[in-house]
């Protein structure tokens, strides 16, 4: 399945007969920042717990050392 969407790729767009406009340029940049963008909203909140969780964990281990 791989090779036939490959060869499938080399006939909508033959070897060396690809150009990229700015056009082009600027949509797949655009659809990068997209994809980062919504990589950090998705792990944001774990982000965010795991850094309660390391914040607490430090707090207690300030204020009670032998818990430790």
């Amino acid at each position: 399945m791989l090779i036939r969407e490959v060869a499938t790729s080399f006939k909508l767009i033959p070897m060396g007969e690809f150009k990229l406009t700015p056009k082009m340029f600027l949509r797949t940049f655009e659809a990068g920042v997209l994809m980062f963008t919504m990589a950090l909203l998705i792990s944001l909140p774990v982000v965010v717990a795991m850094m309660l969780v390391n914040i607490v964990t430090g707090v207690m281990t300030r204020v009670a050392p032998q818990m430790n």
